[in-house]
């Protein structure tokens, strides 16, 4: 009997050691691969919120344009297609507040440069009626409050590089800026050289922004290069 159980002990021994061993290492790995998996789900809505933020960038320049041309042109032509690109922002931006949403991670850094670009919108609505009805608003002054909203969206970006700690990823997300900044300066001239054609000449000072604009994309192009 003494012999039957230090027999049945060994056995014992020899099946549960494994068996915890194999435990073990299936909850390491069960845990390794639901750990991937949240950071699988957090990279596609981090993905989802660029897209997003990309994307409302893009309206918001078709919009300066199209509100720089219609101010320069004595607001005599273009209205309609004010009208029709502020829907598109709408969209665009009711997009971004949902994909900023789904991001979590409140309080971070990261999350208050994106709660800071959002805010800048509160009195979005009030600037476009500046544009619409105030006589004495400019060129200049027109561009200038889509250039903030865009600055503060493209500061947002930059902070993407921060969520991440792969090296391959930081440095595509730096190629991924320096594209959209290179894009935000050939956007900048574009809006300027349509308000001037709609107006027929430079007024004070818009020349200057122009030449400053082409210097930004090539100090962006040479940044782009670098990185890509």
């Amino acid at each position: 009997m003494i012999r039957n159980m230090q027999i049945r002990s060994k056995l014992i021994a020899v099946l549960v050691i494994p068996l915890v061993a194999l435990t073990v290492l299936a909850a390491l790995g069960i845990g390794a691969n639901v750990a991937r998996g949240v950071q699988a789900d957090r990279v596609n809505d981090q993905t989802a919120f660029a897209v997003s933020l990309s994307t409302l960038v893009h309206e918001l320049q078709r919009e300066r344009d199209l509100s720089a041309g219609w101010v320069g042109s004595g607001r005599d032509a273009g209205y309609g297609g004010v009208v029709t690109q502020r829907v598109a922002v709408n969209q665009a931006l009711q997009t971004f507040r949902k994909d900023a949403q789904n991001l979590g991670d409140e309080g971070s850094a990261f999350s208050q440069r994106v709660d800071d670009a959002l805010k800048r919108f509160d009195r979005f609505n009030d600037e476009r009626e500046r544009v619409e009805s105030n006589p004495d608003l400019t060129v200049t002054r027109t561009l200038d409050i889509y250039s903030g909203l865009i600055a503060n969206l493209l500061a947002v970006k930059l902070e993407l590089a921060s969520q991440t700690n792969d090296r391959n990823l930081i440095r595509n997300t730096a190629t991924f800026v320096a594209l959209g900044r290179f894009k935000e300066a050939a956007s900048q001239e574009r809006g300027l050289v349509y308000a001037v054609a709609s107006a027929g000449q430079f007024d004070p000072g818009e020349f200057q922004r122009f030449a400053t604009s082409l210097g930004a994309q090539d100090t962006w192009r040479s940044q782009f290069d670098a990185t890509a």
